[in-house]
């Protein structure tokens, strides 16, 4: 069973081939006007609108463990004989009895971080699909598939595989020397065994 939460950021960019300036528009709605008018205008080539994503994410893992619960047996025998003329001191025979043996659960949280900067690219088509939903969407998509492909797990690789996105100018080089890759940590820990 797994549970995931997330935080994403993402930067848009629209590569225009004209000399108007793009400026900072402040908020998505601002863009996606601003995308409108630039697709409505004659003297603006077609263009692509990419976004830029970043962000992490978590999600708990579960598994199963097992407890031994200790047991025990000690039995005191006293010995007589003759009406109990004869008698010998109180004896104790202990004896091992195996374990009652229980299984548990323990919760391990994991957190995935995207490269660090904003790099992982989704390019779109159309102006209708900024919106901050969409937008959303496509970037949790986008990193969830990026870092599941491509990430280190306490500086050994896990997975390198197929990315589905380009990495833009802005990654770093992570802590072992790996561009572009998704860094796996453990954040928490919940170990019901740990009761017994």
């Amino acid at each position: 069973m797994l549970v995931k939460k997330g935080l994403l950021s993402f930067a848009i960019a629209l590569p225009l081939f004209s000399t108007m300036a793009l400026g900072n528009f402040g908020s998505l709605d601002e863009l996606r006007n601003r995308c409108f008018d630039f697709s409505q205008d004659a003297q603006v080539k077609p263009f692509n609108i990419k976004i830029l994503c970043s962000g992490a994410y978590s999600y708990w893992e579960r598994g199963v463990g097992q407890y031994a619960l200790p047991n025990g047996s000690s039995i005191f025998t006293r010995t007589s004989c003759k009406g109990g003329r004869f008698e010998t001191d109180e004896n104790m025979f202990a004896l091992e009895v195996p374990p009652y043996v229980g299984t548990c659960e323990h919760y391990i949280k994991k957190e995935m971080q995207a490269p660090e900067g904003v790099g992982i690219a989704i390019n779109l088509q159309r102006c209708e699909d900024l919106v901050p939903g969409n937008v959303e969407a496509l970037c949790r998509e986008q990193v969830h598939a990026y870092c599941n492909d491509q990430f280190v797990d306490g500086g050994a690789p896990i997975a390198q595989g197929g990315v589905q996105g380009e990495l833009g100018s802005s990654s770093s080089v992570d802590q072992y020397g790996q561009e572009g890759v998704c860094m796996l940590q453990v954040v928490d820990t919940i170990d019901t065994c740990s009761m017994f």
